[in-house]
């Protein structure tokens, strides 16, 4: 008997998993129902399977590895013997796939066969596959030869089959009718055996006992009935046991010995999961254990190495479902970790901003809801803004948020209720609306109708929802008073089909039948409503057929309520509202009911969305511009931009971005970490985002993971989804990535005071000196560059000329003495390959020792709100301050006037409020006439003399920035440089270059460091060599990221730095006065994290006030956050 150990691991995955695109493997997930989980027999990867997606898992990290599509409902899944391929069978095609590269090895098709579990030979050169019970063949897998092994009715069934191998290489298919034993190179053991009688049956092998297991589902149909398995001898035919077991008890679970089998089964009403562990030779229990977890209820299906492998099949009211892997002690039952991936679960939140309209450019916010809170997404950027959240009622997967066109109010339906809420409040407006006089077959009132249904009215003042009455089987719609609370029923209907509102919210049809959904009669056709008055506008009748197979529906409304397009028949039609009149049908084409559709601003085109993912654009004729596969899964929601030229989708957990045009894909949008998060990724890979969302996504080569960090200055593209809309064309981006270099670091005291946390080593040090040693090895590839930090901000940058290299072992090695602050010293190491993709970092701690009581951080600070470590500053340290401003240009083209007046304001407030955390400030103050390349070298090279590691620099400058048309290089723009004519020499001799900032944030030995760029590019001097690129922002985040320094630039490529006389400073500097005078506190600490954070909002909010150009403020920090001011 097999004793099981006292943990193991429970996996529960609902939906949420990951998908896969153009390279890229993203967190996007299962969206249907997990059917089944499968490992291979080396217990490395495991299998989840919905209907037509199968999803491959790293157990070890939890991560996925590929995601693979099926072209129809899967009926079987098979893990080759050496764990490198994967079968799958659907009704009419087998199909074969790489576990390693993830790509198609074949795919067979026959119309006529039914297919069913795939079985691998032993040497894995052939895949069986039985035909529903009528034969046996097997496919040749390098020749995709079909071979008959047997074929004949005596088992023969209308249900599924099943195949088992065994260990002595025969097969057993097993029907409804019996079994057949078959055997290739021994006919003696060919037998079949029947059950006596027929029925729709679940079949379980036991290989190491040579046992079958039939469950017949006919005779244990009801929840409440005892599930009855019945255990045969597969050789001889004998029934060798009858076992009841409970009728919550889900299917059974074989242990990989085949010694034990498991039965679990779920208490609704103790909330319990409870676990029997059945021994296979006597089927009596060995052990029982209780997983409590209150939400789902589970359903094991394979046990290995004494992990279960279960889903959860508990649904979400209106989201999808949630994706996590759990751990149960087996002897307590209690849960050990939770394995749960960031990907954000998305639902539109009701309604989209409008702000003002910009030529040729989407402008919408767009509400999105993310579970726990409410985030914006700018659709100009798809960019997102911070998180809001909502206090609701009950768990995040009980409430679904819709808002207000305003965004002042909310409304959060729950169970069978709605209440509405002031969104800058979180306080109830009125008093709580019950949408069901009772919950139908305890099915949430709101999932049942759809979300669809519910809506407020254009001016926020109505909020609209849909009611269902279980006693008259009426759906209502209702309007509901935000204010009074007072409702009033508009009309009742006999479908959930959602109702069509007009863009401007002030009209509403429908169609309303005055009776009950199970019997359709005098249903007098399609309705439009003015919104407020409740005032018949419109309707047109349908006939009786039409009315029984629903063959007419609402389609949208043109933005200005001219024209109301209804679906009849597969054809378009067109009304003219005012007169009634219909002013065009279009030809009969494709069109199904159970599509969505969406009629865009100019009603020139209508989209058609599905539940397979299909996206096709119509004209108002009925031909199709085009049809796309936009999503693996449902399409939820579609809109278009304000002047036609994109489509959203929303689906699979993300929002992509289509050109109306032709159905090309831009984008798509990804959130983790409930909104906080995000990435946008082009169809070639390039990604723009923030740091948290670009660690959540990666590429794979051979199943190696390198995540899209490790690859940011190949792939990451600053304003990315802009300069697509700008028609950008970028150069072809290589996906062959060579495998991600390794780095170790070697400590040469290394035996002294070993101590291990999280896996990082710890040391212990006394003489405030380490001798360090980085090893860097490429397999397939050299070193191109080392990098050593410490405490998050750089203390080497070694390029390859600079590096011992082993050519024969592609390995390269770098020696450093690091000199130690009082306290710990985290040293990190990351190597880089030519390719310059970065290896997984390398990390010990030193613990300096010096005796002494030193002021530092040892306990550091955490940010409430970003939840980030906030490092003090030694107050007896010395803030360096290095602040330049230019108005006046030896060009006198180039003058600006605000610089001057910019830098000075900044240098007088950040002298004030930094003497509350440091004690000393010292400032070069460097203006017009000195401000030459060589008074701004002179000033930073003093700072690198003699800045202290304990000690804070700052630079600010105010002047011209621009990227050089050849190199493609940012350069700070002194006064002498005034060649216009051959501006690219004049940079490289008179201008400062983002490569010489590096380098002076290497060499200067402060901890704690801030660039802040207020670089402006004239409306004339340098529109020759301006490119709409993002180049300024990648090369200052390619900056910030190898230094480990905070930079702020104040505008991206073709956003110009905007001055306004009436503030007085250019408006990033204005703005940055402002946060720094306290706009930006936080806990009464004001951070470079705080500044980043207000400028991102601030600056865009006061350009929108002055009705200036665009401007959007660049920021990259990965170094620690720091103070630079407390508050009183």
């Amino acid at each position: 008997m097999k004793k099981i150990r006292t943990a193991f691991l429970l996996l529960i995955i609902t939906a949420k998993a990951f998908a896969q695109t153009d390279g890229i493997i993203v967190p996007t997930g299962h969206t249907g129902d997990i059917r089944m989980i499968i490992t291979d027999l080396q217990f490395q990867y495991v299998y989840t399977v919905e209907d037509q997606k199968i999803i491959m898992w790293n157990i070890k990290t939890h991560q996925q590895v590929y995601s693979f599509r099926l072209p129809a409902k899967q009926t079987g899944v098979a893990i080759s013997h050496d764990g490198k391929m994967l079968a799958c069978s659907t009704s009419g095609s087998l199909t074969c796939y790489s576990t390693v590269t993830g790509k198609l090895i074949f795919q067979e098709k026959k119309s006529h066969w039914y297919y069913y579990n795939p079985v691998f030979s032993a040497d894995d050169k052939f895949i069986y596959i039985d035909n529903k019970g009528e034969g046996l063949f097997k496919t040749e897998i390098t020749t995709q030869k079909i071979t008959g092994l047997w074929e004949d009715n005596s088992i023969s069934h209308y249900a599924a089959s099943f195949l088992f191998p065994t260990k002595d290489n025969s097969l057993i298919t097993v029907t409804g009718k019996g079994w057949k034993v078959f055997s290739e190179t021994d006919a003696s053991k060919n037998k079949v055996h029947l059950f006596g009688s027929e029925g729709d049956c679940i079949a379980y092998y036991f290989p190491e006992t040579n046992r079958i297991a039939i469950r017949d589902k006919n005779k244990n149909h009801y929840s409440d009935d005892p599930k009855i398995y019945d255990f045969y001898n597969a050789a001889t035919g004998e029934k060798i046991k009858t076992l009841s077991l409970p009728p919550a008890a889900f299917d059974l679970a074989i242990t990989d010995d085949g010694k034990s089998f498991v039965a679990a089964s779920y208490d609704v009403t103790a909330k319990q999961i409870t676990a029997l562990l059945y021994s296979s030779e006597t089927f009596s229990p060995v052990k029982k254990t209780v997983l409590s977890d209150p939400k789902w209820d589970t359903k094991f299906y394979s046990i290995k190495n004494n992990t279960a492998f279960a889903v959860s099949q508990s649904q979400s009211i209106f989201r999808e479902k949630s994706s996590r892997a759990l751990s149960f002690n087996t002897s307590t039952g209690t849960e050990i970790k939770a394995y749960q991936q960031n990907v954000s679960s998305i639902d539109l939140a009701g309604t989209v901003f409008r702000n003002n309209t910009i030529i040729n450019k989407p402008t919408d916010f767009m509400n999105i809801n993310t579970g726990a809170s409410i985030v914006s997404v700018d659709l100009t950027k798809m960019s997102v803004s911070p998180a809001q959240t909502i206090s609701t009622p009950g768990g995040d997967d009980d409430n679904y948020l819709v808002y207000s066109a305003t965004g002042d109010t909310a409304a959060i339906l729950y169970t069978n209720k709605v209440i509405i809420k002031n969104t800058k409040t979180n306080q109830q407006i009125g008093t709580t609306v019950t949408l069901s006089d009772e919950v139908l077959y305890e099915m949430k009132a709101s999932a049942f109708i759809g979300k669809d249904n519910y809506f407020f009215g254009n001016g926020g003042s109505y909020f609209y929802f849909t009611s269902f009455s279980v006693k008259t089987q009426l759906i209502s719609v209702w309007r509901l008073n935000v204010k009074t609370g007072v409702k009033e029923k508009m009309y009742d209907r006999s479908t959930a089909a959602k109702m069509v509102i007009s863009p401007d919210k002030k009209m509403m049809a429908g169609i309303p039948t005055g009776d009950n959904m199970y019997n359709r009669v005098n249903d007098p056709g399609i309705k439009v409503w003015d919104m407020q008055t409740n005032k018949l506008l419109f309707q047109t009748g349908m006939t009786a057929d039409e009315m029984r197979d629903n063959k007419v529906r609402p389609i949208g409304f043109s933005d200005d309520n001219r024209h109301f397009i209804i679906l009849r028949n597969s054809k378009y039609e067109y009304y003219d509202l005012a007169s009634g009149n219909l002013t065009q049908t279009s030809k009969e084409f494709y069109a199904a009911l159970e599509l969505t559709y969406h009629v865009n601003h100019g009603a020139t085109a209508i989209a058609s969305s599905e539940d397979k993912g299909y996206l096709s654009l119509y004209k108002p004729d009925g031909a199709k511009a085009f049809s796309v596969q936009a999503h693996t899964s449902v399409i939820r929601d579609v809109f278009f931009s304000e002047n036609d030229s994109l489509l959203f989708t929303e689906g699979d957990q993300t929002i992509k971005v289509w050109r109306a045009a032709n159905g090309e894909l831009l984008g798509t949008l990804y959130l983790f970490n409930d909104g906080k998060d995000y990435v946008f990724v082009d169809k070639d890979g390039r990604f723009d985002g923030n740091e948290g969302g670009m660690q959540q996504l990666y590429y794979l080569r051979n199943r190696q993971v390198i995540t899209l960090d490790k690859v940011y200055e190949k792939f990451y593209t600053p304003n990315l989804f802009q300069r697509l809309l700008n028609g950008e064309v970028f150069s072809p981006v290589d996906y062959i990535l060579k495998q991600a270099p390794l780095v170790k670091i070697q400590y040469a005291e290394k035996q002294r005071n070993l101590s291990v946390d999280d896996d990082a080593p710890s040391y212990q040090n006394t003489t405030g000196a380490a001798e360090i040693t980085v090893t860097a090895s490429s397999q397939d590839d050299a070193i191109d560059e080392i990098r050593l930090f410490r405490n998050g901000k750089v203390l080497n940058l070694a390029t390859r000329n600079l590096i011992v290299e082993d050519d024969k072992s592609k390995t390269s090695t770098q020696k450093y003495t690091v000199n130690l602050l009082p306290g710990n010293n985290e040293i990190r190491a990351i190597a880089l390959n030519t390719q310059r993709t970065e290896s997984q970092p390398d990390i010990i701690n030193v613990v300096y020792n010096n005796g002494a009581s030193a002021n530092t951080n040892i306990i550091p600070v955490v940010n409430k709100k970003t939840n980030a470590i906030i490092d003090k500053v030694d107050k007896s340290a010395t803030m360096h301050l290095v602040v330049v401003g230019i108005n006046a240009y030896k060009n006198p083209k180039m003058s600006l006037n605000y610089a001057r007046a910019d830098a000075a304001a900044f240098k007088e407030e950040i002298e004030k409020d930094a003497k509350t955390v440091i004690s000393n400030i010292k400032t070069w103050f460097v203006t017009d006439e000195a401000a030459d390349k060589t008074g701004i070298t002179t000033a930073l090279q003093q700072v690198q003399q003699n800045a202290k590691p304990q000690d804070v620099f700052v630079f600010y400058y105010a002047g011209h920035g621009v990227i050089a048309g050849g190199n493609k290089e940012f350069y700070l723009v002194p006064n002498d440089v005034a060649d216009l004519h051959n501006v690219d020499e004049a940079l490289k001799t008179h201008g400062i270059a983002a490569k010489e900032l590096q380098q002076y944030a290497i060499n200067i030995q402060a901890q704690k460091q801030l660039f802040i760029l207020d670089a402006c590019q004239s409306a004339g001097a340098f529109t020759e060599m301006l490119r709409s690129d993002g180049s300024q922002q990648k090369n200052i985040a390619l900056v910030a990221r190898s230094t480990g320094t905070h930079w702020m630039a104040a505008s991206g490529a073709q956003q110009f730095a905007n001055e306004f006389s009436t503030l007085g400073h250019g408006a990033f500097t204005y703005v940055l006065l402002q946060a720094l005078k306290g706009e930006a506190a936080s806990d009464k600490m004001i951070t470079v994290d705080g500044l980043k954070n207000y400028m991102q909002t601030g600056v865009p909010a006061l350009m929108k006030r002055y009705n200036g150009t665009q401007q959007t403020p660049a920021s990259f920090g990965f170094g620690n956050d720091f103070p630079v001011e407390v508050l009183k």
